[in-house]
């Protein structure tokens, strides 16, 4: 699962076969569910993180598309815990 922080509730919730079963419709026609657990979380700084540790083998217009969604996320990821927005000087970490 994707979200502005990492650790949703659902993550846990559907590590349980059974839980993930029920949610699932039609869920008679599974054989079987892949070996647990399967089911993780990544927070956007996370995934931006991850992104930019890799931008040495992306493109140069990849690059300038990952630093647009990587502003993009930090955003949403401040917007949603209501944090304050960092400053131009400042990191994700703070300054």
């Amino acid at each position: 699962m994707l979200s502005p922080t990492k650790g949703h509730r659902l993550v846990q919730e559907y590590r349980d076969p059974a839980r993930l079963r029920a949610a699932i419709p039609h869920n008679e026609n599974l054989t079987h569910l892949p070996r647990l657990p399967f089911i993780g979380s990544l927070g956007y700084a996370e995934l931006v993180s991850i992104l930019r540790r890799r931008s040495r083998f992306y493109s140069r217009a990849e690059r300038i598309v990952i630093d647009q969604l990587a502003t993009y996320l930090d955003y949403k990821r401040h917007r949603a815990t209501r944090r304050p927005l960092p400053t131009v000087n400042e990191g994700p970490e703070g300054p």
